[in-house]
């Protein structure tokens, strides 16, 4: 069957397209090694431009493809090229499923095969066509250039029979075949010289690459020459190479042919030729046996050991320690609270934050020797540190500020970068040295996208630069003496893929786009830590934190873990209930979205409360008796206020309704009032009151700023609030006065910030919360007309959500705290190692 071009049409713009089918060259001859790509990387543009936008082409072929002057043009799928397109659709398409962009992946990858190997990769007719698609795999393929073996694990990744494992971005694609195409000149000069020291005579070349005749890969085609000495003859049915003139540059060029076919798989990373090139690639996990909820994993810089957090067999987190080449961790003595580890740059040390300080352990053979000793103070919960050459420790003391500098035999820390109050930001985490120990690399987290990311900074300056935006923290990673690479990469996580973003650190500058390395990688996003760790040796490791939940844990004024209420999920604001044995709580359905509220009892066991269906339920609070819950529901548009009985068949009854969203902060220990928050549509939040029995609302404190979390104390006299209005969330006090209107005498609670107010039962404490997870206790002094109070003192810290508040509730006596805390380091999550990572690069 014969298809011109004439009956072409381009993909996007439906006009005729003029040029050869690349059918009809591909029946000519071979492609070159060299037009492959090109065309590769044309076809894959194409195809990315079109899923970008929403479209799936669903008949990729070489009959879709028209070769113009100026390159592979993607036609529109059309008939009879559609029956011609059989051979390349996907599983799912011969089963009968509508394709999607997945598809035209798999289709890709089949082109692709097809014009390195000559032949498709998928052969027969009707039913024999259809199992060879979706049972069989293609014949191996035979690379006859470096650029096919750099070819390779891209069209593996292509035509993998399941969709959820194929490639899910032909993007990421098209960026390791560019990766490659850039690499070539170099690879054949470091090849050539490989064999000028093997072969004698042969000299070496002194160019910066090889002219395009002395390509010792590139195949000249003509007639079948009878064979003479020792030349390697593919099994190709279309063409053989032809025999070279020369006797030393037969040699050369026949050795350099076998050296590579030889080697194909093992150099599908054709970017990389280390040293070490004979070095293997291995992949394996860690899951460690006795530890639970491991964490933070940190390889020493010689590759020999690793370490991570974990809680023991105490229940406490401490440090484990393993050998690569042992098959059990264990435990570190005297390491109880320890997280975030670092090594010393001989691997000799392990510095970790414990018990408000910054230690070091010191390591000998793997094993620990001495007690950790204290370098200074910080924050147990701290930003993560990084050891230079020189002896000096860059740290985060806590994670809100900027990083300090100490000496690691200690001393008093000295402040290294400063918070920028113009850029909105929280706080600079996890920082890492680049090779000359002075600059590095650090995590800016603010209240603005286009201002988070990954940043640059030196010792001698508090001055920084932005590199790219970025939700988690990027960790530095030479290449080990590479041919195509003076510098390195920053390894990060983005969408849940593992990201290798080349990086000049003489420079300070990203040099090429990112390339992805592995992919279902969750970021800890409560630390916006991506936990990954890399050595001097190659040898990459990496942890999924998997999907981001919450637990709601008692602790008491120490911060001490008294246990877990119910199962983990994500939970909204816990109240709860006046006689302390129930818990009211919001949770989203994970089919629907919609939450519902839930009741959990004092064995954790939960039963559904709301059950409004089509809409949700959010923000519960408790009458004063403990017979009803007050909460938001949005089946009539806005979040308004409803009350249902907690026992009975009563049915929630709407209380309040109106053309804003309300949430329910409260309920006044008289039974007058419900304290709710309402959003207008300035993008402000005031505080309202709603009155018993007459159902009126009236705004308490209503301004351009955000008011929220209103709390009255239990004589109803004074109402504690979250605002904004200094600049930054902060908690105040006012007069209630029976809910009259309008803001009263102010006074300023928190110190340094803070939100979430909560009043002790008999008055005498006020709680809040900061965003970085510190809960505070206020001593309040009843009498006189003026709000007497002590100074904030802080209970404990606990692990933050930067990205929200933690949510909490105090019980009745103020001894326990109901927390909502973030879980993602589910027990059991493996630890990923895998040696020699570059040259796994693009496999």
């Amino acid at each position: 069957m014969t298809v011109t071009t004439s009956d072409k049409r381009e993909f996007f713009t439906d006009a005729p397209i003029s040029g050869d089918l690349l059918a009809d060259k591909l029946r000519q001859d071979l492609l070159s090694p060299e037009d492959t790509l090109s065309y590769a990387i044309d076809i894959g543009n194409a195809l990315s431009r079109a899923h970008t936008a929403g479209l799936v082409h669903g008949a990729v072929s070489p009959y879709s493809i028209v070769i113009t002057a100026s390159g592979a043009v993607l036609a529109k799928p059309s008939s009879p090229p559609l029956e011609l397109a059989a051979a390349y659709r996907s599983p799912e398409q011969v089963l009968g499923q509508a394709p999607d962009w997945r598809s035209d992946i798999f289709s890709f990858g089949a082109l692709l095969y097809e014009m390195v190997n000559g032949d498709p990769a998928f052969t027969g007719e009707g039913d024999q066509l259809n199992s060879a698609i979706v049972e069989c795999a293609p014949p191996p393929l035979l690379p006859r250039s470096p650029i096919h073996t750099g070819m390779a694990g891209v069209i593996a990744g292509c035509l993998e029979k399941d969709p959820a494992r194929r490639r899910q971005r032909i993007q990421n694609a098209v960026i390791e075949l560019k990766l490659a195409g850039r690499s070539l000149p170099r690879i054949a000069e470091a090849l050539q010289r490989s064999i000028a020291a093997s072969v004698p005579g042969v000299a070496a070349p002194t160019g910066s690459g090889l002219a395009p005749d002395d390509f010792p890969f590139a195949p000249t085609f003509g007639e079948k020459p009878e064979a003479k000495g020792p030349m390697l003859r593919p099994p190709y049915s279309r063409t053989v190479y032809q025999a070279p003139k020369s006797g030393v540059r037969s040699r050369s060029w026949a050795l350099a042919g076998i050296v590579l076919l030889a080697c194909a798989a093992t150099l599908a990373a054709v970017v990389f030729l280390p040293e070490r090139n004979s070095a293997p690639v291995y992949r394996f996990s860690v899951e460690p046996e006795e530890a639970k909820y491991p964490g933070m994993p940190a390889i020493s810089p010689d590759g020999r050991y690793l370490t991570w957090s974990a809680s023991g067999p105490n229940g406490k987190r401490m440090l484990w320690v393993q050998g690569l080449d042992a098959i059990h961790a264990r435990p570190v003595a005297d390491t109880e609270g320890a997280g975030a580890p670092f090594w010393s740059p001989d691997s000799h040390y392990i510095g970790f934050f414990a018990n408000q300080s910054l230690k070091k352990l010191h390591i000998v053979d793997g094993n620990p020797n001495g007690a950790p000793q204290i370098i200074c103070p910080a924050e147990s919960l701290a930003g993560g540190g990084a050891w230079n050459q020189d002896g000096t420790i860059l740290f985060a003391p806590g994670l809100s500020g900027g990083l300090s500098r100490v000496a690691a035999g200690g001393g008093k820390p000295v402040p290294v970068t400063k918070l920028d109050g113009a850029k909105f930001e929280r706080s600079h985490l996890w920082p890492q040295f680049l090779p000359d120990g002075k600059h590095f690399v650090f995590f800016v987290l603010t209240d603005m996208g286009e201002t988070t990311g990954v940043y640059t900074g030196t010792l001698d300056s508090p001055a920084s630069t932005r590199l790219f935006s970025s939700e988690t923290n990027a960790v530095y990673a030479a290449a080990p003496r590479t041919i195509t690479s003076k510098g390195g990469y920053l390894l990060y996580i983005r969408n849940n893929d593992l990201m290798g973003q080349p990086f000049n650190p003489a420079k300070l500058q990203t040099t090429d786009d990112p390339i992805p390395l592995a992919t279902g990688v969750g970021p800890v996003e409560s630390f916006s830590l991506a936990q990954i760790s890399v050595s001097d040796t190659g040898v990459l490791v990496y942890q999924s934190a998997g999907k981001p939940t919450r637990q709601l844990v008692w602790m008491d004024r120490s911060g001490k873990n008294l246990g877990a209420v119910g199962e983990a999920a994500n939970w909204g604001p816990p109240r709860i209930s006046p006689d302390g044995q129930h818990v009211a709580v919001g949770k989203p359905d994970p089919t629907t979205e919609k939450a519902a509220v839930w009741l959990l009892d004092a064995q954790g066991h939960a039963s559904q409360f709301s059950q409004l269906p089509g809409s949700g339920s959010v923000s519960p609070v408790w009458s004063p008796d403990g017979s009803k819950i007050a909460f938001g529901n949005d089946q009539l548009g806005f979040f308004d206020l409803y009350v249902q009985p907690v026992t009975g068949s009563g049915k929630a009854e709407l209380v309040y309704r109106s053309a804003t969203a309300k949430h329910p902060d409260d309920w006044t220990h008289d039974g007058k009032f419900i304290l709710f928050s309402e959003i207008n549509p300035g993008m402000s939040s005031g505080i309202w009151a709603l009155s018993f029995p007459e159902h009126k609302a009236a705004a308490i404190v209503d301004t351009i700023h955000y008011e929220g979390y209103a709390a009255l104390s239990p004589d109803g006299k004074w109402l504690a609030y979250q605002s904004d209005e200094s600049g930054t969330d902060a908690v105040y006090v006012q007069p209630f006065e029976n809910g009259a209107p309008g803001t009263k005498k102010l006074s300023t609670i928190s110190v340094g910030g803070g939100g979430l107010p909560r009043w002790r039962r008999d008055g005498g404490e006020l709680y809040y919360m900061t965003q970085p997870g510190r809960v505070y206790a206020v001593a309040v002094h009843p009498g006189g007309g003026d709000f007497a109070f002590d100074a904030p003192r802080e209970l404990f810290h606990t692990r933050p959500s930067p990205k929200s508040w933690n949510l909490y509730d105090v019980s009745a006596d103020g001894q326990r705290f109901l927390m909502n805390v973030p879980m993602e380091w589910p027990s059991g999550s493996p630890i990923t190692v895998t040696t020699s990572w570059t040259k796994a690069l693009q496999q």
